[in-house]
């Protein structure tokens, strides 16, 4: 392939992009923040987005990684507290900037690929008891409402003074983590982090939902594990060993393979170039109060609650990986 043209990929397609086009990696992408340099492009078979409150007056790629076409902007359901109270407030007619739909409008997939500076916590769209008795509603008010709402709180204090970096979503500032200034890296990686991973946490469990994946993404892990089973005991393998604070993933790789990985603290397979479909948060905050020291059996029961319909979709969108194989 010349250097005039170069193939990137984002989902089950290929799209191809000439002239001053570029292959896109972490590495691409850190520089092209730094520097500025790059382009927005949109094509059929992928998406490279520019932010909607750019207008096209800044350049530099901004690549929405897990593809296919955008979530359907909705009215989350509000949690509520245990008392019955809405347990969080958020502005009823606050906008992101000039273009952005409202923010009772964004699902959690938007906040993680569209929103950006300042980030606002998410609605879980389901009530705090509504994944009982798995997880108990006053471990999911605490996690969700001051946790969360924590991260999110201090991934803006982080960002306020970098304008340049306020057209970024939590997605596209971990992937590109290298290229951010080092006065606020940790903080980023730290908050964003947290902010970014517990949206996906809330997004893939939900109260009644299929007890098993069905579908592509059913297909892609019995090829790759063997079994749902196998799928579960490494899962709950990864995020039981995790020493300390982390997590434990299900993501696609960069050239479309699933697998399975653990990460400390709040570090997200986003910066290895991974996309995550499938988290488990393994700090204490997620289930001390009701499971003590007893994470294996936090883990055991959370897998009830699992929400394979989101998992699916996300494996949808990321499923081809990002790099091209010509």
């Amino acid at each position: 392939m010349s250097q005039s043209t170069r193939r990137i990929r984002a989902g089950p397609d290929v799209g191809s992009f000439s002239g001053d086009a570029f292959a896109w990696s972490p590495a691409v992408f850190c520089e092209s923040i730094a520097l500025g340099s790059g382009r927005s492009a949109y094509d059929s078979s992928i998406r490279k987005i520019a932010h909607p409150r750019d207008s096209g007056s800044r350049a530099g790629p901004v690549p929405l990684l897990l593809g296919g076409e955008p979530h359907p902007l909705k009215e989350p359901a509000g949690a509520r507290g245990v008392d019955g109270d809405r347990a969080t407030s958020r502005p009823e007619a606050s906008t992101l900037g000039a273009g952005y739909p409202q923010t009772a409008d964004l699902t959690p997939h938007d906040r993680e690929t569209i929103m950006a500076y300042p980030f606002e916590l998410p609605a879980l769209g389901f009530d705090y008891h509504a994944l009982e008795p798995h997880l108990d509603a006053r471990t999911m008010e605490i996690h969700h409402s001051r946790h969360h709402q924590a991260y999110t709180n201090n991934l803006n204090a982080a960002l306020e003074g970098h304008a340049d970096l306020h057209g970024y979503s939590a997605e596209q500032l971990l992937r590109a983590l290298e290229a951010v200034p080092d006065a606020i890296r940790t903080a980023v990686r730290n908050n964003g982090g947290g902010f970014y991973n517990h949206t996906l946490f809330w997004e893939t469990m939900a109260p009644g939902g299929a007890s098993e994946p069905e579908g592509d993404v059913a297909q892609a892990i019995d090829a790759t594990f063997g079994s749902l089973d196998e799928l579960k005991s490494q899962i709950t393998g990864a995020a039981a060993k995790q020493f300390g604070s982390g997590w434990g993933w299900l993501s696609v790789s960069p050239f479309g393979q699933l697998h399975v990985s653990g990460t400390a603290n709040q570090d997200s397979p986003l910066t290895v170039g991974s996309t995550p479909i499938l988290g488990v948060d393994v700090w204490e905050h997620a289930y001390y109060l009701k499971y003590q020291n007893k994470r294996p059996d936090y883990l055991g029961a959370w897998w009830n609650v699992v929400n394979w319909d989101a998992v699916a979709q996300r494996y949808e969108a990321a499923r081809g990986g990002w790099v091209g194989s010509s």
